[in-house]
């Protein structure tokens, strides 16, 4: 009965995702229990050995119940350490139309990015939505550091822009500017 556990859970949290969701989402005030709560069920989720055959026996599911089990099989397989299981699922929710919150797509965008596959990041972040006021910051972020990577200073001097615009701009965003100017030989541009 062992084999089924992980599928037991993820049928659990399909039906109370918040039970995981919202302890991911905070990074204050989460209890000790809840902490461990997640760890477990995280850990136990990233065991399942195909995901992504496992949500193709559960497309009869609620696009809302697949969405947030999803996103939790995205970041147990991201804390895991399964990129190439990270990828499958995104391009699993993305073909089969299961939107990925804001949140969790960013989270997509840099696992890819630590996996230095800088493209394939880029092509997750070009299809998230416009980022929400409370996601705002981070998106940029994200962006400019991704942008850079790639010696995109166009794009990347967009998102530093908007992260001056609204007062949220770092030392460390400004080094991500100067990075870009630098990958692509812009000398120039990267002492500026």
């Amino acid at each position: 009965h062992h084999y089924r556990r992980p599928h037991r859970v993820l049928d659990v949290l399909s039906q109370e995702p918040d039970l995981l969701h919202d302890a991911l989402k905070k990074t204050v005030n989460v209890t000790v229990n809840s902490r461990r709560f997640t760890l477990t069920a995280l850990n136990a989720l990233a065991s399942i050995e195909d995901p992504v055959r496992l949500l193709q026996t559960r497309l009869h599911w609620s696009k809302t119940q697949l969405s947030e089990v999803a996103a939790l099989l995205i970041r147990a397989n991201i804390d895991a350490g399964r990129i190439h299981d990270v990828r499958a699922l995104e391009r699993f929710a993305r073909s089969y139309s299961i939107p990925l919150s804001h949140f969790d797509g960013l989270f997509v965008v840099k696992a890819l990015m630590s996996d230095k596959t800088y493209d394939e990041a880029g092509a997750v972040f070009d299809a998230l939505p416009p980022p929400e006021q409370d996601t705002l910051k981070r998106y940029h972020t994200i962006g400019l550091v991704l942008r850079s990577q790639q010696g995109d200073v166009e794009q990347a001097k967009g998102h530093y822009d908007t992260l001056v615009q609204h007062h949220v701009a770092t030392h460390r965003d400004q080094a991500s500017l100067l990075h870009a100017h630098a990958t692509c030989g812009d000398a120039a541009g990267a002492v500026e």
